[in-house]
Order: C-alpha cells, then structure tokens, then sequence
C-alpha cells in the first residue's frame, strides 16, 4: 500500500518534503493555514549553504532545481562590519565564514536567496496537493496511522503526520507539550529596498558586496544584504519553467533593524506593513544618510516585523506516526545562517529515509536521532551568536 503522509505548514521545508515524496511515488499533501500564497509577507533573502542546497537537489525535479541556482546570488564568504567615520560609511572589519568542515558554530559558504522566489518555486507543480485556508488544530492516532483535524471541521488520515507549521506550531503542542520555545527579547523589523540608481549611486552596493553586513546605530543593530540575480528571474522563470511568475522583478537589499522589545512599543504584532515601515523610519532618524535612505526607499507592504525566539533542546522522545521538521522543532535565531538550511536538511533526510523501503517507525526513528543532534546544535550556536550581536548594539 502507497504511504500517505500529511504535512501542516507550506514553508520551504514542509514543500521541499512533498516534492521528494511525491517524486519517489508516496502521496504527499500539504494543509497550510494562510488562505493564500502571498497573504502575508514571505521575507526577503536568506543565506543558503550546501545542507540547504543538497536538500533542494535531492527533492525537486530537475527543472526546478536548476532555476533555483540559476537565480541565487553571488558568493556570499564573509560578515562585513561597516560604520560611520567621519561622515562616512565606511569598512570596519571582514570575518570570513569558515564552517565548511560543518562545526555548528561557524557559518558556512553559499550564496543569498530570495525567499519569495525559492517559494515559488516549491509551489510550482504543487497546485493540486497544497490546500490553503486548512490551519491545522489537533491529531489523533488511529489503529493504523494518524488523523488530523482543522480549524474548519474537516480532517485527513494518513501514514504519518509531519509537522512543519513553524515556531507555534500546533502538532509540537500535542506532540511535546513540554518543549519549551523562549523570547530572546529581541525583534526582527525589516524590509526590501529596490536597488535604484539613487541606492547604487550611494555605494552602500559596492561596500557590502554580496554579504551579510551588520552595524550599530546606538542601542540597536541593523543588518544589511544584497540580492543581486545571477540571472534576473522572469528571464530565467521562461527558459526553465515557463508559466511561473517569480514574484521577483528585480535586485533587492534586504535590511532589518534589531531593537530590543521596548523600543519598538506594545502591540506591534498587530501593526500593519505600512505602520511597521513608518516604524522603522523613525529608528532609523539618527542614522547616516544612507542607511535612511535605504529604509525610505523600501517597499512599505514589505515590511515584517518578528520575536526572535528560540527553541530549548528536548530530550529524545518515542517514535510515532507523528514527527517535526525546521522551526516547529528547532527555532533559531538568523545569527548563524542555520535556521533555512537545517529545515530543509529535515526535508532531504526524512524523504530519504521513508522512501529507502525501511519500516515506517525505524524511519522516523533514524530521522528524529539525526534532526535533534544537529537542529539543537544549530540552536545553540545561533543564540550564542545573537548575545554576541545584542552587546555589540
């Protein structure tokens, strides 16, 4: 009998699963809780290293796959550290990124991605195994299998329940009710900024290159990365698969800005984009001219703004019919340039294992043992990481 496997949460990892799934034969369908692809802002661009990278080469076709490289950025090695000297935004000090021998700690090479477009991606040839406006609630095990139920009184059974529904997700609630995820007191408020004329006339472009940049305007810190297309998308999106609309138009810098909790105020979860960028307009007053002109030039609808939370490690549980994979498990900081690359590690590993023709549980079991030593791992280093950044602010 085929496999079913149910997945809750349409993120990179929960698609990247599906595809390899699908691909080997064993049905795989998706139940996401935004009514929509683009309901909400996806982010801008994240650093993708070889866990990330192999996971995406093992599990999608390989049309898809070869889009995906032909629109990543430029090799991204290093961590810049600019400031203001006199006036001027200048280069403080370059750290290269030596985690190529795979040490938690350290971050490894690759190359920017936009999340938006690696989405797009994933949904392509999705359409009719992804099902939005399903937000899953609770599971319950059967004879044989798992059944879960959602928020709208239907539900779906299945071979095994992966949950992949994020920081809050609900299958961890049931799941492990004592897995703890904390608040590091710190936010996440950033946004997209079209690379203009005006931008690049600036040289902020030329200063940052394709790396990941930090600096410190008094009490907080602000981050800034470049998005520059190997190819640009819609070219590339017509020549690999065509129909696709990538979202994605043109070289973008992403930029956030990371205030503790009370700078930012109460409630601002509930802020709309446009509020959150006004936001981060007035933080970014005293700034140098050219890191305000970067936030002014954003896209306001953009704009996000998010807890920075993280996951504390769990000890190894039963295995069931029931598994995690990426955030719902392991949250983490962005610090370290793990939290993508380790939830779509998850993918590559559980496809692999429940598609290589061992027993359903001594799957689960090989996945779980591999997915805590190095999501946890990755968490530590991270919080390690964004305690380094906070006292740098």
């Amino acid at each position: 009998m085929t496999l079913r496997v149910i997945i809750a949460g349409a993120g990179l990892g929960g698609l990247t699963l599906a595809h390899g799934l699908r691909r080997a034969g064993i049905e795989a369908a998706i139940y996401e809780r935004d009514p929509a692809p683009d309901s909400r802002a996806q982010g801008a661009r994240f650093h993708i290293d070889d866990r990330g990278k192999h996971a995406l080469h093992a599990c999608l076709p390989p049309a898809h796959a070869e889009l995906f490289e032909a629109t990543l950025g430029h090799d991204s090695r290093a961590l810049k550290v600019i400031g203001d000297v006199n006036g001027r935004l200048e280069l403080l000090a370059t750290n290269s990124f030596d985690g190529e021998d795979g040490r938690p700690d350290a971050v490894r090479p690759g190359h920017p991605v936009s999340r938006q477009l690696l989405r797009r991606i994933l949904l392509n040839g999705m359409e009719d195994h992804v099902h939005f406006g399903r937000e899953f609630v609770r599971f319950e095990y059967l004879g044989q299998g798992v059944r879960a139920y959602f928020a709208d009184g239907g539900h779906a059974d299945g071979d095994l329940l992966v949950g992949a529904d994020g920081i809050g997700s609900a299958v961890r609630r049931q799941l492990l009710p004592h897995a703890e995820v904390i608040d590091t007191g710190a936010r996440w408020l950033g946004g997209k900024t079209p690379i203009t004329a005006e931008i690049t006339g600036t040289g902020i472009i030329d200063l940052i290159g394709s790396n990941f940049t930090i600096t410190e305007l008094d009490d907080l810190g602000m981050i800034l990365a470049a998005m520059q297309f190997k190819e640009p998308p819609l070219s590339a999106a017509a020549r690999l698969l065509p129909g696709l609309e990538p979202g994605e138009a043109t070289d973008f810098l992403m930029w956030a800005l990371i205030p503790p909790n009370d700078r930012l105020g109460a409630g601002f979860q509930t802020l709309g984009t446009t509020r959150l960028w006004e936001r981060a307009r007035e933080l970014v007053e005293p700034a140098h001219p050219t890191l305000r002109l970067v936030v002014e030039q954003a896209w306001p609808e953009q704009t996000l703004c998010l807890p920075l939370g993280a996951s504390m490690p769990v000890e190894p549980w039963q295995p069931s019919a029931v598994t995690l994979l990426g955030d719902a498990i392991h949250a983490m900081p962005p610090n370290r340039g793990s939290g993508a690359n380790t939830a779509l590690q998850d993918a590559g590993r559980l496809c692999r294992y429940l598609v290589d023709g061992r027993p359903l549980l001594d799957a689960v079991a090989t996945y779980e043992e591999e997915m805590r030593r190095d999501g946890f791992e990755a968490v530590n280093a991270s919080v390690s990481a964004m305690g380094e950044f906070l006292l740098r602010g």
